[in-house]
Protein backbone atom coordinates (compact mmCIF):
# COMPACT_ATOMS: atom_id res chain seq x y z
CA UNK A 1 0.00 0.00 0.00
CA UNK A 2 1.52 3.46 -1.28
CA UNK A 3 0.60 6.94 0.49
CA UNK A 4 1.59 9.99 -0.53
CA UNK A 5 2.14 13.20 0.57
CA UNK A 6 1.63 17.24 -0.14
CA UNK A 7 1.93 16.11 -3.93
CA UNK A 8 0.15 14.89 -6.59
CA UNK A 9 1.50 12.11 -9.11
CA UNK A 10 -0.15 12.03 -12.56
CA UNK A 11 -0.55 9.09 -13.57
CA UNK A 12 -0.78 8.00 -17.56
CA UNK A 13 -3.69 7.78 -19.87
CA UNK A 14 -6.46 10.18 -18.21
CA UNK A 15 -6.83 7.66 -14.95
CA UNK A 16 -8.31 9.72 -12.22
CA UNK A 17 -5.94 10.09 -9.29
CA UNK A 18 -5.91 12.36 -6.51
CA UNK A 19 -3.30 12.37 -4.02
CA UNK A 20 -2.47 15.37 -2.87
CA UNK A 21 -4.43 14.88 0.72
CA UNK A 22 -2.51 11.40 1.28
CA UNK A 23 0.35 11.15 4.26
CA UNK A 24 2.97 8.43 4.45
CA UNK A 25 2.54 6.44 7.82
CA UNK A 26 5.91 4.58 7.19
CA UNK A 27 8.21 5.52 10.66
CA UNK A 28 11.19 5.72 8.72
CA UNK A 29 10.45 7.37 5.43
CA UNK A 30 12.50 10.02 4.45
CA UNK A 31 11.54 13.27 2.43
CA UNK A 32 12.29 12.32 -0.61
CA UNK A 33 11.15 9.14 -0.77
CA UNK A 34 12.84 7.54 -3.49
CA UNK A 35 17.00 7.42 -4.54
CA UNK A 36 18.06 10.43 -5.35
CA UNK A 37 21.56 8.73 -6.67
CA UNK A 38 20.68 5.78 -7.80
CA UNK A 39 23.50 2.98 -9.15
CA UNK A 40 21.34 2.25 -11.81
CA UNK A 41 17.73 3.95 -12.94
CA UNK A 42 14.86 2.08 -13.13
CA UNK A 43 13.91 4.22 -16.22
CA UNK A 44 16.51 1.53 -18.22
CA UNK A 45 14.14 -1.11 -17.81
CA UNK A 46 11.63 -1.81 -20.86
CA UNK A 47 9.60 -4.52 -22.13
CA UNK A 48 11.35 -4.64 -25.54
CA UNK A 49 15.04 -5.54 -23.72
CA UNK A 50 12.38 -7.37 -21.19
CA UNK A 51 13.20 -8.45 -17.38
CA UNK A 52 11.71 -9.94 -14.28
CA UNK A 53 8.97 -8.43 -12.45
CA UNK A 54 7.65 -9.83 -8.77
CA UNK A 55 6.13 -8.48 -5.43
CA UNK A 56 5.15 -9.46 -1.52
CA UNK A 57 8.00 -12.16 -0.96
CA UNK A 58 8.35 -10.33 3.03
CA UNK A 59 11.22 -12.34 3.91
CA UNK A 60 11.79 -12.82 7.34
CA UNK A 61 7.67 -12.98 8.23
CA UNK A 62 6.59 -15.62 9.66
CA UNK A 63 3.27 -14.41 9.92
CA UNK A 64 2.39 -14.29 6.45
CA UNK A 65 2.44 -18.18 6.28
CA UNK A 66 -0.66 -18.13 7.60
CA UNK A 67 -2.45 -14.87 6.48
CA UNK A 68 -2.39 -16.31 2.74
CA UNK A 69 -1.91 -19.42 3.25
CA UNK A 70 1.34 -20.06 2.26
CA UNK A 71 2.67 -24.28 1.68
CA UNK A 72 5.44 -23.69 4.12
CA UNK A 73 6.22 -25.00 7.02
CA UNK A 74 8.69 -22.19 8.59
CA UNK A 75 10.01 -19.03 7.37
CA UNK A 76 13.17 -20.31 7.17
CA UNK A 77 11.93 -23.06 4.58
CA UNK A 78 9.80 -20.12 2.79
CA UNK A 79 12.92 -17.64 2.39
CA UNK A 80 14.70 -20.28 0.96
CA UNK A 81 12.70 -21.73 -1.50
CA UNK A 82 11.41 -18.03 -2.77
CA UNK A 83 15.35 -17.50 -2.95
CA UNK A 84 15.71 -20.83 -4.99
CA UNK A 85 12.71 -20.12 -7.27
CA UNK A 86 13.80 -16.48 -7.88
CA UNK A 87 17.32 -18.05 -9.35
CA UNK A 88 15.87 -20.63 -11.51
CA UNK A 89 14.18 -18.34 -13.33
CA UNK A 90 16.45 -15.24 -13.48
CA UNK A 91 19.92 -14.96 -14.30
CA UNK A 92 22.82 -12.96 -13.01
CA UNK A 93 22.70 -10.14 -15.95
CA UNK A 94 18.94 -10.17 -16.22
CA UNK A 95 17.28 -7.10 -14.47
CA UNK A 96 14.54 -7.77 -11.89
CA UNK A 97 11.89 -5.09 -10.66
CA UNK A 98 10.18 -5.43 -7.09
CA UNK A 99 7.09 -4.29 -6.65
CA UNK A 100 7.16 -3.61 -2.82
CA UNK A 101 7.37 -5.36 0.92
CA UNK A 102 10.47 -7.24 0.18
CA UNK A 103 11.53 -7.73 3.49
CA UNK A 104 9.71 -7.77 7.03
CA UNK A 105 11.22 -5.87 9.11
CA UNK A 106 8.37 -3.15 10.86
CA UNK A 107 8.89 -4.27 14.46
CA UNK A 108 12.80 -4.27 14.41
CA UNK A 109 15.66 -2.45 13.97
CA UNK A 110 17.58 -1.19 10.44
CA UNK A 111 20.46 -3.14 12.08
CA UNK A 112 18.74 -6.15 12.29
CA UNK A 113 17.34 -6.07 9.16
CA UNK A 114 19.94 -4.38 6.94
CA UNK A 115 22.28 -7.68 7.37
CA UNK A 116 19.72 -10.18 6.54
CA UNK A 117 18.19 -7.70 3.43
CA UNK A 118 22.07 -7.93 1.83
CA UNK A 119 22.16 -11.89 2.53
CA UNK A 120 19.47 -12.44 0.87
CA UNK A 121 19.90 -10.15 -1.93
CA UNK A 122 23.57 -11.19 -2.30
CA UNK A 123 22.42 -14.78 -3.22
CA UNK A 124 19.72 -13.72 -5.71
CA UNK A 125 20.30 -13.48 -9.27
CA UNK A 126 19.93 -10.27 -11.85
CA UNK A 127 19.94 -6.65 -11.45
CA UNK A 128 17.30 -5.60 -8.54
CA UNK A 129 15.26 -2.23 -8.59
CA UNK A 130 12.48 -1.37 -5.98
CA UNK A 131 9.40 0.04 -6.16
CA UNK A 132 8.72 0.79 -2.45
CA UNK A 133 5.75 -0.37 -0.89
CA UNK A 134 3.76 -0.04 2.70
CA UNK A 135 5.68 -2.54 4.17
CA UNK A 136 9.39 -1.12 3.13
CA UNK A 137 9.98 1.17 6.02
CA UNK A 138 13.73 2.76 5.87
CA UNK A 139 15.41 4.86 4.04
CA UNK A 140 15.93 4.66 -0.10
CA UNK A 141 20.02 4.44 0.87
CA UNK A 142 19.39 2.03 2.97
CA UNK A 143 18.06 -0.09 0.35
CA UNK A 144 20.98 0.99 -2.10
CA UNK A 145 23.12 -0.03 0.48
CA UNK A 146 21.82 -3.33 0.42
CA UNK A 147 22.02 -3.75 -2.84
CA UNK A 148 19.38 -2.60 -4.64
CA UNK A 149 19.91 -0.66 -7.64
CA UNK A 150 17.43 2.09 -7.48
CA UNK A 151 14.42 2.89 -5.22
CA UNK A 152 11.57 4.33 -6.17
CA UNK A 153 7.59 5.08 -5.89
CA UNK A 154 6.50 4.05 -9.00
CA UNK A 155 7.59 4.11 -12.39
CA UNK A 156 6.00 4.15 -15.92
CA UNK A 157 7.71 1.98 -18.29
CA UNK A 158 6.81 2.02 -22.23
CA UNK A 159 3.82 3.95 -20.98
CA UNK A 160 2.51 1.07 -17.91
CA UNK A 161 2.62 2.33 -14.82
CA UNK A 162 4.19 0.00 -12.23
CA UNK A 163 3.09 0.33 -8.55
CA UNK A 164 3.15 -1.34 -5.31
CA UNK A 165 -0.97 -1.27 -4.51
CA UNK A 166 -3.96 -0.67 -6.79
CA UNK A 167 -5.52 0.66 -3.41
CA UNK A 168 -5.77 4.74 -3.91
CA UNK A 169 -6.46 4.25 -8.00
CA UNK A 170 -9.75 1.94 -6.70
CA UNK A 171 -10.52 4.31 -3.67
CA UNK A 172 -10.43 7.57 -6.02
CA UNK A 173 -12.44 6.00 -9.13
CA UNK A 174 -14.94 3.58 -7.25
CA UNK A 175 -17.49 4.37 -4.73
CA UNK A 176 -17.46 2.24 -1.50
CA UNK A 177 -14.06 0.58 -2.05
CA UNK A 178 -12.04 -0.67 0.51
CA UNK A 179 -8.44 -2.31 0.69
CA UNK A 180 -10.43 -5.93 1.25
CA UNK A 181 -11.80 -8.57 -0.12
CA UNK A 182 -14.80 -7.07 0.16
CA UNK A 183 -13.59 -4.17 -1.76
CA UNK A 184 -12.05 -6.11 -4.51
CA UNK A 185 -14.92 -8.51 -4.65
CA UNK A 186 -17.59 -5.24 -5.41
CA UNK A 187 -14.71 -4.32 -8.63
CA UNK A 188 -14.75 -7.74 -9.47
CA UNK A 189 -18.37 -8.70 -9.35
CA UNK A 190 -19.15 -5.62 -11.85
CA UNK A 191 -15.67 -5.69 -13.36
CA UNK A 192 -15.92 -1.38 -12.44
CA UNK A 193 -12.05 -1.08 -13.06
CA UNK A 194 -12.67 -1.55 -17.18
CA UNK A 195 -13.48 1.92 -17.13
CA UNK A 196 -10.13 3.49 -15.51
CA UNK A 197 -8.11 3.92 -18.69
CA UNK A 198 -4.49 2.93 -18.93
CA UNK A 199 -2.33 -0.37 -17.78
CA UNK A 200 -0.89 -0.89 -14.46
CA UNK A 201 0.78 -3.49 -12.73
CA UNK A 202 1.26 -4.23 -8.66
CA UNK A 203 1.50 -6.13 -6.04
CA UNK A 204 0.24 -5.72 -2.41
CA UNK A 205 -3.07 -8.12 -2.68
CA UNK A 206 -1.04 -11.03 -2.52
CA UNK A 207 -3.05 -14.27 -3.51
CA UNK A 208 -6.65 -12.00 -4.02
CA UNK A 209 -6.57 -12.22 -7.68
CA UNK A 210 -4.17 -12.22 -10.82
CA UNK A 211 -5.57 -9.93 -13.18
CA UNK A 212 -8.61 -7.26 -12.24
CA UNK A 213 -8.70 -4.62 -14.50
CA UNK A 214 -6.79 -2.13 -15.20
CA UNK A 215 -4.02 -3.88 -13.07
CA UNK A 216 -2.31 -7.42 -13.13
CA UNK A 217 -0.60 -8.35 -9.58
CA UNK A 218 2.93 -10.18 -9.74
CA UNK A 219 2.66 -10.76 -5.99
CA UNK A 220 4.81 -13.91 -5.74
CA UNK A 221 1.89 -15.49 -3.61
CA UNK A 222 -0.34 -15.70 -6.93
CA UNK A 223 2.71 -17.02 -9.24
CA UNK A 224 4.09 -19.85 -7.78
CA UNK A 225 6.69 -17.60 -5.30
CA UNK A 226 8.56 -16.80 -8.41
CA UNK A 227 9.23 -13.95 -10.18
CA UNK A 228 6.82 -13.45 -14.17
CA UNK A 229 8.81 -11.77 -16.89
CA UNK A 230 7.53 -9.02 -18.08
CA UNK A 231 6.14 -10.43 -21.91
CA UNK A 232 3.75 -12.15 -19.70
CA UNK A 233 2.52 -9.11 -18.19
CA UNK A 234 2.75 -7.48 -21.16
CA UNK A 235 0.14 -10.41 -22.78
CA UNK A 236 -2.01 -10.08 -19.89
CA UNK A 237 -2.35 -6.20 -20.37
CA UNK A 238 -3.12 -6.84 -23.85
CA UNK A 239 -6.62 -8.44 -23.53
CA UNK A 240 -7.06 -7.14 -20.28
CA UNK A 241 -10.11 -5.13 -21.53
CA UNK A 242 -11.71 -7.84 -23.37
CA UNK A 243 -14.48 -9.89 -22.85
CA UNK A 244 -14.36 -12.32 -20.26
CA UNK A 245 -10.49 -11.20 -19.53
CA UNK A 246 -11.03 -8.16 -17.00
CA UNK A 247 -11.59 -10.39 -13.93
CA UNK A 248 -8.90 -13.61 -13.67
CA UNK A 249 -8.03 -16.43 -10.92
CA UNK A 250 -9.65 -14.48 -8.12
CA UNK A 251 -8.43 -16.42 -4.52
CA UNK A 252 -11.09 -17.88 -1.89
CA UNK A 253 -10.84 -14.38 0.03
CA UNK A 254 -12.27 -12.47 -3.18
CA UNK A 255 -14.41 -15.50 -3.67
CA UNK A 256 -15.72 -15.94 -0.52
CA UNK A 257 -16.50 -12.07 -0.06
CA UNK A 258 -18.42 -12.08 -3.47
CA UNK A 259 -21.30 -14.55 -1.66
CA UNK A 260 -21.92 -11.71 0.45
CA UNK A 261 -22.57 -8.62 -1.79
Amino acid sequence: MLIFSVHTISFPKGAVVDMANKTDNRPHSPKPKHAVNPVCSVQTLSFEKGFFIAADHQFGRQEIIGYFDRPFNSVTAMDAMMIQNHNNIVGKDDDVLFLGDFMWGRKTSLQTVLPRMQQVLSQMNGRKFLIRGNHDYFYPQDYLNAGFLDVQELAVIDGVTFIHSPKQLFLQNIPNFTDMPAGYALVAKGNLGSNIPGEYVCGHVHNMWKVLCPFVNVSVDIWNFAPVHSSDVRNLLSTIRQPGHGVQNLGKLVVDAMQNL
